[in-house]
Formats: C-alpha cells, sequence, structure tokens
C-alpha cells in the first residue's frame, strides 16, 4: 500500500488531469484525505512558519517508534489543538520530525507549515473528495467601462475596508474574509446580526476619520491582531436573497437594520453605530455625471465607486452589471528575481525595486505570461516593467511600499 506522501509526491510530479487522476485512484486512503484537509482548510492553521520551524528550540527523544501513518495523525490532532507557533510547539513538531526519514521528513515539513506547492487546488480537491475542503465563493466585481455602464444603475461609494461575509444562522454568527478564512473576535457586532441571513460588507475603523487608506491600515492591523477588537464596526452594501433585484435586496437591508447611511464624504458624523449601510449616491446616472461624482469622490479620500445594475441577480462569481471604478496610478520598476507560483511549476510572480526596497508583484500575469517568464526567466530579470497600483503605503518603520500592485507590461 502505498504511504500517503509518496501519493503527493506522485501528484506534485503529474501534469495536468493527470493529478486528479492520481486522487482519485488513491481515494479510499483515509490518511491522504486527512491530510489535504488539514493544509488546504484555511480555517485550520498551525502558527508555524518555516522560519519558526528553523528555530533553535530544545527537543527530545522518543524511545517510543511509532509507524509512519501513526505520527502524520499525532502531529495533525495536536497541531489543531496547539496553533499558536510557541516554543513547546515548535519543539514537538521538531521531536516528530527526528523520527521521520529524509523524504518523509520533507514533506512532513510542508504540512506543519501548511505549504505544499503540489499544483492542485481546494476545487480538484472537492472533485474526489466531495466537500471536503470548505470553498468560498464570493460575488466579484468587473472594472469599470463605459460600455457596460447599466442604465438602470445604483451609484454607491467604494470603501478601502477589509471585505467580510456575515452568515446568521439560529443565533450562530460567522464573518468570512474573502479567502474563506473565519475573522475572529467581532463578537460585539453579534447584535446586529440575529436575523438569520446571508450579509456583505467591509470592516472599518469606527469613530475615526482620516483618508481611507490610513484608516485601513489602522483597521487591518487591529483585524489581524489578537487584541481588542470592539472599536471595528461593519458598513453593509449587499445580502444575499435568491433570484431578488440588487434594488430591492438593499430595501430589505433598510428595513432590518433600520440604521441612516454614514456620510463617507464628510467624515463628520461622530459616534457611528457599529453596523451601518453604505451609502447610495445616485440612480440612474449617465457616464459625464458618474465621472463628476467619481471625481469628487478621490478628492475626498475615497477609494473609488461601486456601479450596481439595479436589475443585478446575485452569483457567486465575476459578474459584468457591478462595475468598480477606481482609478489606477502606474510606475515603471526594475525585476529583481521571480518566485514560484503556489501551485509549482510556474511563475508566481516578480520581485521589483521600490524606493530601495524590495517589492512582491503576484496579481496581472496571464497563464502564457505566468509558463513563459518561469521558463524564460532572463526576459523579465534586469528589465523595466510597468506596475500599476491604488495607492502608497508605509509600515511601523517607515518603509515605503505599493497597495495591490498589478503586473502590466515589460517596457
Amino acid at each position: 500500500m502505498k504511504i500517503w506522501y509518496d501519493i503527493l509526491d506522485e501528484v506534485k510530479e503529474a501534469k495536468g488531469k493527470q493529478k486528479q487522476q492520481i486522487l482519485e485512484e488513491n481515494k479510499d486512503d483515509h490518511i491522504l484525505k486527512d491530510v489535504l484537509r488539514f493544509v488546504y482548510d484555511t480555517n485550520v492553521v498551525t502558527g508555524i512558519s518555516k522560519k519558526k520551524l528553523n528555530k533553535k528550540v530544545s527537543t527530545h527523544s522518543w524511545e517510543k517508534k511509532i509507524s509512519v501513518n501513526s505520527r502524520i495523525q499525532s502531529l495533525m490532532c495536536y497541531l489543531r489543538q496547539n496553533n499558536t507557533g510557541k516554543d513547546e510547539d515548535i519543539s514537538y513538531c521538531k521531536d516528530v520530525l527526528q523520527q521521520a526519514n529524509h523524504d518523509e521528513k520533507e514533506w512532513l515539513e510542508k504540512v506543519i507549515t501548511k505549504d505544499m506547492k503540489i499544483g492542485i487546488t481546494k476545487t480538484t480537491i472537492n472533485k474526489v473528495f466531495p466537500n471536503l475542503i470548505p470553498e468560498f465563493k464570493p460575488l466579484k466585481l468587473t472594472k469599470y467601462s463605459s460600455e457596460l455602464l447599466p442604465k438602470e444603475n445604483i451609484v454607491m461609494p467604494k470603501l478601502d475596508g477589509n471585505y467580510c461575509c456575515i452568515y446568521s444562522n439560529n443565533g450562530k454568527i460567522k464573518y468570512i474574509a474573502r479567502s474563506g478564512k473565519e475573522y475572529t473576535g467581532l463578537e460585539h457586532l453579534d447584535q446586529y446580526f440575529l436575523h438569520d441571513g446571508v450579509y456583505f460588507g467591509e470592516i472599518i475603523l469606527l469613530n475615526h476619520f482620516e483618508e481611507h487608506t490610513k484608516d485601513f491600515q489602522k483597521s487591518n492591523a487591529i483585524l489581524n491582531s489578537k487584541g481588542n477588537k470592539s472599536n471595528l464596526g461593519i458598513v453593509l452594501f449587499d445580502m444575499y436573497l435568491e433570484d431578488v433585484l440588487f434594488h430591492d435586496r438593499y430595501q430589505r437591508l433598510v428595513q432590518l437594520f433600520m440604521v441612516n447611511n454614514y456620510d463617507f464624504y464628510t467624515f463628520s458624523r461622530p459616534n457611528i453605530k457599529p453596523v451601518t449601510l453604505m451609502p447610495i449616491y445616485a440612480i440612474n446616472v449617465k457616464e459625464d455625471e458618474l465621472m463628476d461624482i467619481f471625481k469628487e469622490a478621490k478628492q475626498k479620500g475615497l477609494e473609488g465607486l461601486v456601479i450596481y445594475n439595479s436589475n443585478n441577480i446575485w452569483k457567486p462569481k465575476r459578474v459584468k452589471d457591478i462595475l468598480k471604478l477606481k482609478g489606477e496610478n502606474s510606475c515603471d520598476l526594475k525585476v529583481l528575481d521571480i518566485f514560484e507560483h503556489k501551485n509549482g511549476g510556474k511563475l508566481g510572480g516578480i520581485i521589483v525595486e521600490y524606493k530601495g526596497n524590495e517589492l512582491k508583484v503576484g496579481s496581472g500575469f496571464n497563464d502564457y505570461d505566468r509558463d513563459y517568464y518561469w521558463n524564460n526567466p532572463e526576459d523579465i530579470l534586469g528589465k523595466i516593467v510597468e506596475v500599476e497600483y491604488f495607492t502608497t503605503s508605509s509600515n511601523k518603520e517607515g518603509i515605503e511600499s505599493l497597495r495591490h500592485p498589478v503586473f502590466k507590461r515589460v517596457r
């Protein structure tokens, strides 16, 4: 019988549909199934990165030897319960690794760090093992173009916050990120979502009125911390109602939450409620009117606008009847290096130099680009490329970077 990591090694080396075929051939292997669930479920965390795993900590030699299958099961069981990345957890992992041979150790490290680049996705896994990995598929917007502007439209601000999907069912409420990972520490908002339903909004910093990019940096730091998050709120812009038009969905939000819209233009309204609604700026505008609204929004520090088709039906995919209008900046930067895609065997992105610092750019490459530049790195390394970005930012050390960098072309 094949060992779990031998099967994964075969998947890694296989091409295209052969990867799924190998999983099909081994779908009765419960150890393989458990490993895939552990690694690919974003809600399972270990708290241990590659850097942490290399940390020097005290270890122990186990006298009792256990089987290969028992070893991986014990490791995953331990990390599900102990996932804060403490020294004792790192020590436990190192103890397990000491028992493994070279090949097994390599794969155990991939499991511990949840960094397994073998060229498959959650979708592929779920085709073989139905519903094994939770897949979150949010509605996605299309970049604005004049020919897509619907005649019956509703214009709203585009807020620079953290996208959040709120599931409410029988008093149990979950806050889900675009990646499918669950946000924690937002229990102070539960009282607003006692009506069962699925709602969509942006997480923002309450009662803090700066230019929105600065607000985002602060709210994002709080959201991803383990500290108190009671100063975070949510601005709702949509909800899921099957086969219901957008203008009716929005009116349902108004009825359910009975809150006044926060005026994002003035930044002057104090003590806004933790849960409020995205305001409607205009209805049924033409393009010249839209551009005037957009210019005003940008002058006020907003990220941009969202233009809904009033008759939109909610679908979990990219749609062409909800448009985002942001307005991008661009700059020319030198390529220092490339890095591999998370699925392996192709370009993940480039590393460019920006104001003396290294910056990763992973978006903007099509499938051809990713294959071509991975196999012909000399055609991009050392070259000048155009990078489009939303805005600039600085970390606590004052190091400048670009928000949402996107590769456009080699100069």
